[in-house]
Parts: structure tokens; sequence; C-alpha cells
């Protein structure tokens, strides 16, 4: 399941406006359905309670695609409208059906049956879910049961509910009879600001000395193969915090520049450099060859040099906590000042 979602999501991601999508032959056709099939396979269920089949962080993967379908979505259109404005609208769809556009933007033939209903349940049951690990994990925290509380759990329950709740926030609930409407209980909340706030609060306070944390739940709990890395099977924090960086309004982070800053210090001096050979001089017996430059997770056996996920990670981290930094500083520049954000708004036209 680790590598269905970061697939999916991937390839979503890469081609927003759907132009690859638009002429897919059977073959691909079909594999993309497979996939999308088994991203809404892996969604919470109810009867799982706060001990899922998926890890937090496996789950926090599929809400990504969950999201990308949901928010690719063209909204239905209202027919009770004016008379005149239906027409138009009426047109407009039926020039959209001639590109049979589905979920996600992704044509029928690349979608199971009932992509729609699972989509929104699938984000539904992931808001549910979430919020309640993360709640519990802020008892635990607050009980000092510092055993069975987890900050990597915590931030990617934390993360799945900012995700689905967001995802979600224009939605009205879920009608489950048809005709009736929405049924009572089924409209999701906006995220809960003071939960979001002190479940960050608590991630922070967690780091250690170093700048990284205790290394949390696992990814997945078993190997198919034998002779994998162990530590592959665990979170690398710059990961995370790349993450909330870029899901979490920057304004969060004020608190926490401090944190940021130490793991910037542990990126800073733990750059591994390790030594390619690529010829050895028959005369000398010496060896030569290219530096390669990079990170690998504390979590990964000594010795083993720089690994291109770590890299990958580390400098997505260091970027994304550079927008952070930057948006702060922008505004406390316009507060300074008395002046107005119009970043919302985009880029106005006649300007360029």
């Amino acid at each position: 399941m680790f590598q269905v979602p970061l697939l999916l999501y991937t390839i979503l991601k890469m081609d927003p406006d759907r132009h690859v999508f638009s002429d897919l032959d059977e073959q691909t056709s079909a594999r993309v359905r497979q996939l999308v099939s088994a991203v809404l396979r892996g969604r919470p269920r109810r009867r799982n309670g706060l001990e899922q089949q998926y890890s937090d962080y496996l789950i926090y993967q599929t809400v990504l695609c969950y999201s990308e379908l949901n928010d690719q979505t063209d909204q239905p259109i209202d027919w009770s409208q004016d008379e005149e404005e239906s027409k138009s609208e009426e047109a407009d769809a039926a020039d959209a059906a001639d590109t049979e556009i589905g979920v996600g933007g992704l044509p029928p033939t690349a979608l199971p049956d009932g992509s729609a209903a699972q989509v929104s349940l699938a984000l539904a049951r992931c808001a549910e879910s979430s919020w309640m690990q993360v709640c519990k994990q802020l008892a635990l925290r607050g009980a000092g049961d510092t055993t069975s509380f987890d900050p990597m759990r915590l931030a990617y329950s934390l993360l799945t509910y900012v995700i689905a709740s967001n995802s979600l926030s224009s939605t009205a609930g879920r009608e489950l009879v048809r005709g009736q409407g929405p049924a009572p209980g089924t409209m999701l909340q906006p995220a809960n600001s003071r939960i979001v706030v002190a479940a960050l609060a608590a991630f922070f306070q967690e780091q250690n000395q170093s700048g990284m944390w205790a290394k949390g739940q696992p990814i997945y709990s078993s190997f198919r193969r034998t002779g994998r890395n162990v530590g592959n099977a665990y979170i690398f924090a710059v990961d995370t915090v790349a993450s909330l960086c870029h899901h979490l309004p920057a304004k969060l982070f004020r608190p926490h520049l401090n944190e940021l800053r130490r793991t910037l210090e542990w990126i800073e001096s733990n750059k591994v450099t390790e030594i390619q050979p690529d010829y050895c001089d028959p005369e000398s017996s010496q060896c030569y060859g290219k530096a390669l430059t990079g990170w690998a997770s504390p979590h990964l056996s000594p010795g083993d040099g720089p690994q291109a996920w770590s890299t990958a990670q580390t400098l997505e981290c260091v970027s994304r906590i550079s927008k952070v930094v930057s948006d702060i500083m922008h505004s406390d520049v316009l507060n300074e000042f008395g002046g107005k954000s119009n970043a919302s708004a985009g880029p106005y036209s006649a300007d360029w």
C-alpha cells in the first residue's frame, strides 16, 4: 500500500490539467482504475476505531489522493436556477459531457464504479478517524503517558484532519436516502483551530535537543522481502516538518521559529559525503571517484551514505521552512507599515 497512494498522487499532480488522461488507451485506463480502487479501499473504517489497518502516515498519503480527486471534480449544476442561466449552463454541461470527464477530472474509463460517493465517504472517514486520533494523542500527552504518546501519529493525524476538513468545507453533508437531502450529522465542521494550534505546539515541544523527534509509529509493520533496511520503515522527521509547513498556515509557526531553526541546524550538521569510485590507477593502486553529498535518515544504519529519498525530503523541508519564514516576514512588514495583503486574490492582470 505504501507505493500506491504515492504513485497516484504524483501522476495527478504532475498533470493538473489532465492532458495526459484525455487520451488513455484501454490498458492504461485499467491500470489507473486499479490504482484509484486500491486507494479508495484503503480508507479508514469505523469498525477499526482508533487502530486502523494502515499507519497514520499511510492514511495521510491516501487523504492527499482523496483531496486531489475531490477538489478537481466539477460541482454538479443546480438546474432550478433562472431559466436563462440554466440554458447557458446546460449548454456548457453538454460540451463537458462530450469530453467524458468524471471524478478528479479523470475519464470514466479510468474510474471504478461509484467513485464520487466513495471519495466523499473516504474524506469523511479520514476526518472522523484523524480527529479522534488527534484528541487521543493530546489526551495521552496531557496525562503524562509518554509511553503511549506518539508525536508522529499526532502530526500525521493532524495533517489528515486538516486536509480532509478543508476538502469537504464547501459541502453540506451526505444524502443517505435519495430525495431527503443531507442526513443529520453528516455535515463536516471546519477544522477546530484551537485543537490545530494545540496539536502543533505539542508536536514541536517533543523535539529533542538535536533537532529531531522520536521515530514513532512505523510506516508499515512488516517486510515482504528480506534484506531491506529496517530504518526505511520509520518516518524521517524532516519530511514531517515539511508537510506541516506546506499544509498549515504560516502564522501558526510563529511561536515555533526556534524549533524550525533547530531542525535547520540538524540539517546543516548532518550532511553526508560519500566517494563513489569510478577509476583505480594500476600503478599506484589508488582509486578515485566523484563525491556524492546528501542526507540520510537517522533511522538508517550508520555508514549507509547519502540516500536519494532522504536528500529529497531534506531539500523540500528547507524550501518549506524558507517559505514559512518569508510569509511571516512579509506579514510583519505589512503590519508595521499599515499595509494590506492581497496575496489570496492573486496578481492583478492590469499590472502585467
